[in-house]
């Protein structure tokens, strides 16, 4: 497709695509296919028959959509700043509630404030975006878009659906987040093929029960929608793949959520959960479980059964020993178990042989246990902030894939020569601790970029630190050197600086 760019035109061609033009055209009907408009202004009055045109941030003093039986517009994109937005007409065209061949309509963030009843004509849409508008409401003649399959309203300010939105059969996508809503109609019901259902954001405050009808659902948002509970009939929805329930005032959850035999994700953050039903064993495809921001103290022994887990995120509970079953979770690879209240690791930790992030932060540890060393595909390992940490175990020299070590703000007063079997650290953060000699192995970290040993108490530096090379940034402020470091030096140059000082 040929592109013209920042000129002044008096004539429009097919199959283009115009970038940053201005259009001066005479009064008569322009007939276009397939070309394309950015950030293009029409300064007379413009009257179109389009095919396949797209239109975004393009500035119209006045536009006319013509129809023509022989020319069918089957995609329309009306994009910020196109068509409703510069001349400011806040309402779809009459003139394209006229265009029964198109199937694809998409006017998101155009300011538009109401919908024509006229919109039922367009009874070959399939595809209709309207999100970041004005809408209040829907006409009751939504319903006759019978062939809709995808319906994204999302960022209104609608308060109510239509009872007729039942009648969209064909509807597998239907995206409602941010808006006012407070219930949905019943007649929802009737979208048996309904596949991805969004109402995050909304105030419904009661699980609309209407919804654990939809059997082909597989995805449900309800983030931030003020639910307190969950009810039983959740165990209706068998397809279910992907469960988000974020950001909402749950207390507990009801057993009948085991029958969701298909779920995949689990998404409960930032509620005020304070157990598990055992019957969560039951979700044999999980693979996500997001506990993070609630009030969990214990977790069940029957989390274990979760065999397929890869990811578990515990973060900001008050977790204060994690249940031995934890090393049942062979294919974990991310566990976050920062902002809790643990004093220790179980030994089973060392049976999760394919994770690769596993982060404490904020807990109260004060030695790590011997088996993480069997964690050999561990490359991030984070341990920070009110930590107690006096030591690592030596076998911490095991986890030879380890890219990221993260140690800060503990209470370690050495580190294990075994710290040089590490070839593949890039960064180690080893601030805020009580560190007074460095190894002599630590020269052997040849990848290491990032080395931050601010606030320790070393006096000197090995001088097999020379050899790390590909250092490209070091911190040593806050520690005992006799003598002022002159910190506008590169890495080499400041170890360089420290060993020279040790020998004068």
């Amino acid at each position: 497709m040929e592109r013209i760019e920042r000129q002044q035109l008096k004539s429009l061609e097919s199959d283009k695509e115009y970038n940053s033009c201005v259009f001066y055209l005479d009064d008569e009907t322009h007939t276009i296919k397939n070309s394309r408009f950015y950030h293009c202004s029409f300064r007379s009055p413009t009257s179109l028959i389009l095919k396949n045109c797209k239109f975004e941030n393009s500035n119209f003093s006045y536009l006319h959509l013509v129809c023509d039986d022989e020319i069918s517009l089957e995609y329309l994109e009306l994009k910020p700043n196109a068509l409703t937005i510069n001349f400011h007409i806040r309402k779809i065209p009459q003139e394209i509630c006229q265009l029964r061949n198109l199937e694809k309509l998409i006017a998101d963030r155009s300011r538009i404030s109401s919908l024509p009843p006229e919109i039922g004509q367009l009874t070959s849409l399939t595809h209709l975006n309207l999100r970041g508008n004005f809408l209040k409401n829907l006409p009751e003649e939504m319903g006759e878009l019978t062939r809709l399959t995808y319906l994204n309203l999302d960022v209104n300010k609608l308060t109510c659906l239509p009872f007729s939105i039942g009648k969209l059969e064909n509807l597998t996508y239907l995206s409602l987040r941010n808006n006012a809503l407070t219930d949905v109609p019943v007649s929802i019901s009737k979208l048996k093929n309904l596949s991805n259902l969004s109402l995050a954001g909304n105030k419904l405050n009661d699980f609309p029960a209407t919804i654990s009808e939809l059997p082909n659902l597989a995805d449900l948002d309800l983030m931030g929608c003020g639910l307190a509970k969950l009810p039983t009939s959740i165990g209706q929805l068998t397809n279910l793949r992907s469960l988000l329930l974020y950001n909402n005032e749950l207390t507990k959850l009801p057993a009948e959520i085991g029958r969701l035999k298909n779920l995949a994700k689990l998404g409960l953050s930032d509620n005020n959960l304070q157990a598990l039903p055992g019957e969560i064993a039951q979700l044999s495809a999980l693979t996500e479980l997001d506990l993070q921001n609630n009030t969990f103290e214990l977790l069940p022994k029957e989390i274990g059964e979760l065999t397929r887990l890869t990811e578990l995120n515990l973060w900001g509970n008050s977790l204060r020993k994690l249940p031995t079953e934890v090393g049942q979770l062979v294919n974990l690879k991310i566990l976050e178990l920062t902002g809790n209240q643990l004093t220790e690791l179980p030994r089973e930790i060392g049976q999760l042989v394919h994770l690769k992030t596993l982060s404490f932060e904020g807990s109260h540890l004060t030695e790590l246990p011997a088996e993480i060393g069997q964690i050999t595909h561990l490359e991030n390992l984070h341990i920070y902030f009110n930590n107690a940490l006096t030591k690592l175990p030596a076998e911490i020299g095991l986890l030879t894939n380890l890219r990221y070590l993260i140690i800060r703000d503990n209470q370690l007063s050495e580190l294990p020569a075994e710290i040089g079997k590490l070839t593949n650290l890039e960064y180690l953060d080893l601030s805020e601790n009580r560190i007074a000699q460095l190894p002599k192995e630590i020269g052997k970290l040849s990848k290491l970029r990032e080395l931050n040993l601010f606030n320790n108490r070393l006096t000197h530096l090995p001088c097999e630190m020379t050899n790390l090379t590909s250092l490209t940034l070091l911190s040593l402020d806050g520690n005992q050197f006799e003598l002022p470091l002159e910190m506008n030096k590169s890495p080499q140059e400041q170890i360089q600086f420290v060993l020279n000082r040790a020998h004068t």
